[in-house]
């Protein structure tokens, strides 16, 4: 049991390890440089940088500037719960690679079965994220990464969409 913790940690330092060294140096500059008090013009200039970046989130990102505060928010929390899932996803990931045992020393497991469940789920409530929740569970672990980063970042320009809307109403 003890080696099994052992592996599995050390799996996770690796994992993580090579996520560093593999993202780019301009994107977690990027990421530093994102502020909130973007016009609507720079959100276009995001969005296009970030559609040919990430053409899975391309269909959601070109709608922002359209979307209303009820819908911003809502995506808002839909590309959370796609985190979430990638999130779990890449967990599972990484206990595959260090062994299936049956007690994990991680907090927070979903199944892959648990995890379509919740997709399907997912799908019903937020048609527009139902491209990026269908392919969660065959992508692997450098994609589920990125996929997450990506998701991050979608939800930086909805938040400054969303604070956009809020001073347009106020003024």
């Amino acid at each position: 049991m003890k080696n099994a913790s052992i592996f599995l940690t050390i799996g996770i330092l690796l994992i993580s390890a090579a996520f560093l060294t593999s993202v780019p140096r301009n994107a977690v500059a990027q990421s530093d440089t994102m502020n909130y008090t973007m016009t609507e013009e720079d959100i276009k200039t995001k969005i296009a940088d970030f559609k040919a970046k990430h053409p899975k989130f391309a269909a959601i990102a070109e709608q922002i500037p359209t979307l209303d505060l009820k819908e911003t928010v809502k995506a808002y929390i839909a590309t959370e719960g796609i985190q979430k899932m990638l999130k779990f996803h890449a967990k599972n990931l990484v206990e595959e690679k260090v062994g299936n045992q049956t007690s994990s020393p991680l907090e927070e497991m979903m199944t892959d079965e648990q995890i379509q469940a919740k997709v399907a789920d997912f799908k019903a409530k937020h048609p527009k994220f139902t491209a990026l929740a269908e392919g969660i569970s065959t992508l692997d672990l450098k994609e589920t990464a990125k996929g997450y980063f990506a998701a991050e970042v979608l939800q930086k320009l909805l938040k400054a969409h969303a604070k956009n809307l809020v001073e347009e109403k106020v003024m």
